[in-house]
């Protein structure tokens, strides 16, 4: 089993963090092999078997596993024992309507998933509080990043400048091409186009920096950029490594976890 893991946050023992990959899971093409959505069209019974393997490696109960019904939105929830085990063994089961969670409980890992969306962990050591979101482009644009910041400092009485942030792998700026839609809310939050978007000399299309993107709009609200982390990792390019529903069209979920530890 291959993980990724954000080095600013690895200093912590107190904080289990991962970013799975497709290595190490019994699901069968399309969705070979660590498959964890349930939401994808693999047998459930595959994902189920593979969020076991995890669960066994991790060392974590996978009740204590909790996803959400992610929906391209900024929708963030605040999670607490009660949401513990949401999403882990049913799709149906999983928070409604979220992309994001936030959490000072201990003992339980909230995951999100993707396959070409960039996925964020979120720590504040000095509140003892994490959280995860899903940011596609249109949760992106949707600012669901800072928004996860400004749940963080209401809840938890976090300051933006002690949390520390890691952006999972994702679709790149070299592949991901947009729409004018997409120029029109770039333009529309801060005032231009030009940073975030790389128009491909050849083909005269314009690309989405997700990256960059979720990087300022952290730094926009606080977040010191020395406490911004990028795998820079491409899910489009690295097939033997990570799902990418732009390359593949029906294929599986890898995911982005964190928890704090129960002592």
């Amino acid at each position: 089993m291959n993980f990724h893991h954000f080095s600013h946050l690895q200093s912590f023992p107190n904080v289990v963090h991962f970013h799975t990959t497709r290595t190490g899971g019994i699901s069968p093409k399309p969705f070979e092999g660590l498959n964890l959505g349930l939401n994808s069209k693999d047998n459930p019974e595959n994902v189920l078997k593979n969020r076991e393997i995890l669960a066994n490696y991790l060392n974590i109960p996978k009740e204590n596993f909790c996803f959400s019904q992610q929906v391209h939105k900024n929708n963030i929830v605040t999670v607490t024992q009660e949401e513990k085990g949401k999403g882990a063994l049913s799709y149906l089961d999983g928070i409604a309507d979220t992309d994001g969670m936030i959490t000072q409980e201990k003992g339980i890992c909230m995951m999100v998933m993707g396959a070409d969306c960039p996925l964020l962990a979120f720590y504040d050591p000095v509140r003892e509080a994490v959280g995860v979101c899903h940011a596609g482009w249109r949760g992106t644009l949707s600012e669901i990043a800072s928004e996860m910041i400004k749940q963080m400092a209401y809840m938890f009485d976090s300051s933006p400048k002690n949390i520390l942030v890691g952006i999972g792998a994702g679709i790149s700026k070299d592949i991901y091409e947009v729409g004018e839609e997409v120029l029109e809310k770039l333009d529309y939050l801060f005032g231009e186009t030009e940073n975030f978007i790389w128009k491909n000399p050849i083909t005269g299309k314009n690309h989405l920096d997700l990256v960059y993107t979720n990087t300022r709009l952290l730094s926009d609200v606080g977040v010191l950029p020395q406490n911004i982390q990028a795998l820079n990792l491409c899910t489009y390019t690295q097939k033997d490594t990570f799902f990418s529903a732009r390359r593949d069209k029906i294929t599986g979920r890898h995911a982005l976890g964190i928890m704090l530890r129960e002592v």
